[in-house]
């Protein structure tokens, strides 16, 4: 609290701070390339400051930003990495077939059900799409959009898009056929396009989750192949060996 309050607290002696926090922190194996200019920056602050302890709390605040920044950052690029290798292993598993069995649910209004790849590997079902949308529906427009049919059709358009590209010449005429159905349900552009949008982020946030999820459960499974393999009779007799009496 005395740090946010006290009248020394500018934006230069923040700045100060958080460098020779980072400095501290993150940069520590390089201390002999930047031990001068630390030691500058700390006398600044001690001048500027003049109170020790609040000193100490400044640099103790910044470094705890420090700290949950680069974990955000690290954690952000992890996620971007694993999000990507999904989409990688999504695409490289998609065949022909699977995007001639999205189109063969197209009706004759244009709009498109949900077909068994898009069920399995984005975990909805038909029956669950409204529940699942309702998530990404962020705006007063798309909540006001209720009609199962077209959210379907917008799910299933994104899926061609992300990861069927490679067979587009097979679905293209039934590709418009259903954004059609969608321009003359909706019939409003900008409505139109946020649907999409968030059918894309359904798409491709439950596909990815999908991927990683089991890639997980392989790891762990593996992992415990392993334990077993290297389980010996000797490590389970000085297991049951430190059974007592009771």
């Amino acid at each position: 609290e005395r740090v946010k309050t006290a009248s020394v607290v500018n934006s230069t002696v923040i700045s100060t701070a958080l460098t020779c926090s980072y400095l501290s922190t993150v940069a520590s194996t390089h201390k002999e390339t930047w031990k001068v200019e630390y030691e500058r920056a700390r006398k600044y602050l001690s001048e500027q400051i003049k109170d020790v302890k609040l000193e100490e709390e400044i640099l103790k605040s910044c470094s705890k930003l420090i700290v949950e920044k680069s974990r955000t950052k690290v954690a952000y690029k992890q996620k971007k990495k694993e999000k990507r290798t999904a989409l990688l292993h999504v695409q490289s598993k998609t065949t022909v077939e699977h995007a001639q069995s999205i189109i063969s649910t197209q009706k004759g209004t244009g709009s498109l059900e949900l077909s068994e790849v898009i069920t399995k590997n984005c975990g909805i079902s038909n029956e669950s799409v409204l529940t699942t949308v309702q998530t990404y529906s962020t705006t007063e427009s798309l909540k006001k959009v209720t009609n199962v049919d077209i959210w379907k059709t917008a799910i299933s358009l994104n899926y061609l898009e992300s990861y069927c590209t490679a067979h587009e010449s097979t679905w293209k005429l039934q590709y418009k056929k259903a954004r059609d159905y969608l321009s003359n349900q909706i019939n409003d552009k900008k409505v139109e396009e946020e649907l999409l949008e968030a059918a894309k982020k359904v798409v491709i946030h439950k596909t990815t989750t999908n991927v990683v999820r089991k890639q997980v459960k392989k790891e762990k499974r593996l992992a415990l192949t392993k334990v077993q393999s290297k389980t010996t009779v000797s490590t389970v007799k000085e297991c049951v060996s430190t059974q007592k009496q009771n």
